[in-house]
């Protein structure tokens, strides 16, 4: 009987509702079936409402929540079939869309008419699916309004009950105010459009041809032959493997790099550029090898977006490996325009030291005096885990009225999990939420790792 918990595909209900603002939430619940055997269960009702990071369509991102409710119904089996002490039944998980996707910016009203519709659309949905405890999971910029949204939870509707929250990646424990943060990712942006547009791979190219497609489906001409000068440039670097770089680059660095103890400067450039370009090879071949494999032989499905998102958190490897070869020696980059453009983005969005906004302190402290996890991913390359200053002492200073705190390193994920890793984030998070229900002991830092 207790294997027959365990969920099936299609044992999860997905529903989308529209705001009185005009954006939609997607709501993921247990099945009938399901909920007959939660029956049997001894245990609160709990929610999770997941709030995603931006850059993705509600489609994509909405797999965190999907995974972590599926996930929670696996945890609810094992700890029924091994009688572990105390266990729990799923009412929702509760999907909010990015404050900067598309229905969110062209719902009406400002910002916080935006962020009070978020918590008024929570509680409706609670109030179909009831709760006793409830746990908020933010990621990446979705932790960045996780302050905000507490505070407005206490404020607004005292009666739900936060049980704990979960800090995944976050933006909003870092120094850098919104402006910064923009200016970093757009940065990010063209530092990626510049390692593809040198760099690229087969995917690179597929990705590029599906956007001249969908240009061409909304009669954006002028886009659409912007990509398409953009992909000729690509196949020729692709089809040259980099020749034409390279000879820039060697070129370049032998007129303006000074010679050293009588050497002269061909010999000094030729051999940085040499070595820089053999890593460079190596790292785009790993690329190819790692991610051609998941494409198939089908036209209709020839674009494989998990295959892309695999290949450009590679990418980022690729792009570390550069960065850091040029620090070491930032001469070559500032000898050949194309690497000094890499190096200048790469040193901005990715090197820069961050610590914990000193306002976001005041709003942790005040709100959060429930169990809280802050998670990072050592993969991450937008927020990396070696550079997050939350880690280890600084946590329970920052969060010094919560009753329970996890420090949590996630291996093998990168920024965007549900694009890469869904279900890995599923268990993670899942994982978390148990922990906080049922650990037993109060006001300590536990370190986890996954």
């Amino acid at each position: 009987m207790l294997e027959n918990l365990s969920p099936q595909p299609g044992s999860l209900v997905k529903e989308q509702r529209k705001s009185e603002l005009g954006f939609t939430v997607t709501t993921f619940t247990p099945n009938k079936e399901q909920l007959r055997k939660q029956e049997t269960i001894q245990g609160e009702q709990i929610a999770v409402i997941v709030f995603p990071g931006a850059g993705d369509t509600a489609a994509v991102s909405e797999k965190m929540s999907e995974s972590v409710v599926q996930n929670l119904l696996q945890e609810q089996v094992r700890r029924q079939k091994y009688a572990i002490d105390g266990n729990f039944k799923v009412a929702a998980a509760i999907h909010m869309p990015s404050l900067v996707s598309k229905d969110v910016i062209d719902a009406s009203g400002d910002r916080d008419t935006k962020m009070q519709g978020f918590v008024k659309m929570i509680a409706a949905v609670l109030k179909e699916h009831p709760a006793q405890k409830v746990f908020l999971v933010g990621q990446s910029m979705g932790g960045q309004n996780l302050p905000e949204l507490v505070s407005l939870f206490k404020t607004q509707f005292p009666n739900i009950t936060i049980a704990g929250s979960v800090f995944f990646q976050s933006g909003g424990l870092f120094e850098q105010g919104i402006a910064e943060f923009n200016q970093g990712l757009g940065k990010s942006n063209q530092l990626e459009h510049e390692l593809a547009q040198n760099f690229p791979t087969k995917l690179d190219i597929s990705e590029l041809e599906e956007r001249i497609r969908e240009a061409k489906n909304k009669y954006d001409t002028g886009l659409a032959l912007k990509l398409t000068q953009d992909l000729e440039q690509m196949k020729a670097n692709y089809n040259a493997k980099y020749a034409q770089l390279k000879q820039n680059a060697l070129a370049e660095t032998e007129r303006t790099v000074p010679g050293k103890k009588g050497l002269p400067a061909s010999r000094i450039g030729h051999k940085k550029i040499e070595s820089l370009f053999q890593k460079i090879e190596q790292l785009t071949t790993e690329i190819e090898q790692r991610t051609t494999s998941q494409e198939t032989e089908s036209p209709e499905t020839q674009y494989d977006y998990k295959a892309i998102k695999r290949a450009q958190a590679l990418r980022r490897k690729l792009l570390m490996e550069i960065v850091n070869h040029l620090v070491a020696d930032p001469v070559i980059g500032n000898t050949w325009k194309p690497l000094s453009v890499l190096i200048e983005a790469g040193r901005e969005s990715f090197l820069s030291k961050r610590k914990i906004n000193k306002q976001v302190q005041v709003d942790l402290a005040e709100n959060f005096d429930f169990p809280v996890a802050v998670a990072w991913s050592q993969q991450d390359a937008v927020f990396p885990a070696q550079k997050a200053q939350t880690r280890t002492g600084l946590l329970s200073k920052v969060f010094n009225k919560a009753s329970k705190l996890y420090d949590v390193v996630v291996e093998n994920l990168g920024h965007k999990p549900h694009s890469f890793n869904p279900e890995k984030f599923g268990q993670v998070v899942s994982d978390i939420i148990t922990r906080i229900q049922f650990d037993e002991q109060e006001n300590s830092t536990t370190a986890l790792r996954y």
